[in-house]
């Protein structure tokens, strides 16, 4: 998730579906800064219409660093078996398979709550980064393979993208979770670009959630595999 420069205060929808153990958990987050609407959340909401993977359950994390926290610790509490994270970068040309969560919050525009935090460790106990739990290479892998444009990313920024994602690496660990916790960052849509200056890249609506879709699938096969081993 790209800072924004002005926080844009408001509350994130209600949570859809059932949480218990096993499931398989999509999130995004509330609009923020000049987005109106958050493709992330809008994701979301597609992906409960749709149920491509079973025991789906969905979350529009709010853009805060507190809130957020509270709300993916709950989350972990329910011992959900994947969670594939959702996030928007206005400088991503492609779905991003972020590779690392880095334990640092380094952002000057506050969140939208108002807090702003930098140069501040996410846990101050904890270590430098997490690698993804999930299988990169295979995700970018799948979705170029389908067309659709996707790389790997070595940081997931430091605002509130990062900072869900570390703490739902770190909360798993902690938990002694087999927890399979993948991030991606997607584009803004086409007729938010062209309301933006500069103008930054975008995706479709079908192609974004057609590649989030894929991701979500790719991670639940990876799951299912990694538990019939045990």
């Amino acid at each position: 998730m790209t800072a924004a420069r002005k926080p844009h205060v408001q509350r994130p929808a209600a949570r859809r579906g059932s949480p218990k153990p096993g499931s398989i958990v999509v999130t995004g987050f509330e609009p923020f800064g000049d987005l109106a609407l958050n493709p992330t959340a809008w994701a979301v909401e597609a992906l409960l219409a749709a149920r491509p993977v079973p025991d789906l359950v969905g979350h529009v994390l709010p853009v805060a660093y507190d809130e957020a926290t509270r709300t993916i610790e709950a989350i972990l509490d329910t011992r959900p078996r994947a969670m594939l994270m959702l996030g928007v970068s206005k400088n991503a040309v492609a779905i991003q398979v972020e590779r690392y969560a880095h334990n640092l919050d380094d952002a000057r525009a506050p969140d939208n709550r108002g807090t702003t935090r930098v140069d501040r460790p996410i846990d101050p106990t904890g270590p430098v980064a997490y690698a993804a739990s999930v299988p990169v290479l295979a995700i970018r892998d799948g979705l170029c393979a389908a067309g659709i444009p996707a790389q790997v990313s070595s940081t997931a920024g430091h605002y509130l993208c990062n900072h869900a994602y570390y703490r739902a690496l770190h909360g798993a660990t902690a938990r002694g979770l087999d927890l399979a916790v993948g991030f991606l960052h997607v584009p803004v849509f086409p007729d938010q670009a062209a309301q933006i200056e500069p103008r930054p890249p975008s995706m479709s609506r079908e192609t974004l959630i057609t590649g989030v879709i894929l991701a979500l699938q790719l991670i639940a096969a990876s799951s299912d595999t990694a538990a019939a081993a045990l």
